[in-house]
């Protein structure tokens, strides 16, 4: 969760 604290835009792909 750290990676994606550090670049959202990284996590909402991860999400999409």
């Amino acid at each position: 969760m750290g990676m994606a604290l550090i670049r959202p835009a990284r996590m909402e792909k991860s999400h999409g």
